[in-house]
């Protein structure tokens, strides 16, 4: 179970964008991902918010599975906030829009451009 974190490094600034930077107080537990699943998402996401965008939907998907809600006694337990503000720092980070590629085809014989000879 390894983490570190400094914040000049790609690592650093993923675990700053989603405030799993509780280790830099000399705390050794209470973190929230390994520099494994850190690394897999920057691995995965190429830039660090991609890779911050990946950790949060899934920290998202780990708070959804564990929210609670409950009352006992006139004492309340309730959660499932968590997942929506998570969600709207995830909007923050534009994690709500869809990644796309534009490219440009090769002229075809339709276009003003074509060139049967560059065919």
């Amino acid at each position: 179970m390894a983490y570190t974190y400094a914040i000049g490094t790609d690592r650093g600034k993923v675990r700053a964008n989603i405030g799993d930077n509780t280790a830099a107080t000399g705390a050794t537990t209470g973190f929230l991902f390994e520099d494994d699943e850190i690394d897999s998402a920057l691995t995965e996401g190429g830039s660090v918010t991609v890779a911050t965008q990946i950790a949060l939907k899934r920290l998202i998907a780990h708070k959804a599975l564990r929210t609670k809600m409950f009352r006992l006694q006139g004492v309340t337990l309730d959660d499932r906030g968590q997942v929506k503000h998570l969600q709207d720092l995830l909007a923050l980070y534009g994690g709500n829009f869809p990644s796309l590629t534009i490219t440009q085809p090769a002229a075809i014989p339709s276009d003003d451009a074509w060139d049967p000879d560059n065919a």
